[in-house]
């Protein structure tokens, strides 16, 4: 039985160690994961980023009564 995963991060396969640590593993882990994936790198602005410096430009709002 096969089973869909999505795994999402702001990491390079080479920031993973960051995560893992120096797990003896940590090569194969990726090897294996990377053998049968799709992956999909965006390179970007974060849209996240972008809202927050927009709301903090932004007067602040006037408490409502």
């Amino acid at each position: 039985m096969h089973h869909a995963w999505s795994i999402t991060t702001n990491l390079s396969y080479k920031q993973w160690s960051t995560v893992f640590g120096d797990a003896p593993c940590l090569g194969a882990l990726v090897d294996r994961f990377a053998q049968h994936c799709h992956v999909i790198d965006i390179d970007a602005d974060s849209w996240r980023d972008k809202e927050r410096l927009e709301r903090s430009r932004r007067p602040p709002r006037k408490p409502k009564r």
